[in-house]
């Protein structure tokens, strides 16, 4: 799991240097919680619900309906060139499973931004008024 982490650098490609200046401290810290207790539960999970089928989704061909509020963050964060994907891992015989969110295929590499969606800015409210306009 180690090899899906990105450098600041790759970091900074998507989300701009100084978000990726401000973010990648703590991407790091759960990166490390992702490639060592993160990787046993994975692994202890695929072998108790006895997962079978993965499932790689591109985030920004499904219906924003069928998209996580993080999914949305990420995908509004991400440059649209960028393709953007979730992860899940599940019984072929049941609807759901364990779904990994922000992966992106970068510098011929698949990246992961783990959890890092959660850190971003939230979503503006679907009915928040406009601003009203500068007085002159």
């Amino acid at each position: 799991l180690g090899s899906l982490a990105m450098t600041q650098g790759e970091l900074g490609e998507l989300l701009g240097r100084d978000a990726a200046a401000q973010y990648f401290p703590r991407y790091q810290a759960m990166m490390s919680e992702l490639t060592h207790l993160g990787g046993l539960e994975l692994v202890d999970q695929i072998q108790k619900r006895h997962f079978d089928e993965v499932l790689v989704v591109p985030v920004r061909e499904q219906p924003a309906a069928e998209q996580t509020a993080t999914e949305r963050k990420v995908a509004r964060a991400l440059p649209q060139t960028v393709p953007l994907y979730s992860v899940r891992l599940k019984r072929s015989t049941e609807p759901r499973g364990i779904r990994y969110e922000f992966f992106v295929y970068l510098n011929g590499r698949w990246r992961t931004g783990n959890l890092l969606g959660q850190l971003l800015p939230a979503e503006p409210a679907a009915d928040a008024a406009p601003a009203a306009p500068a007085a002159p």
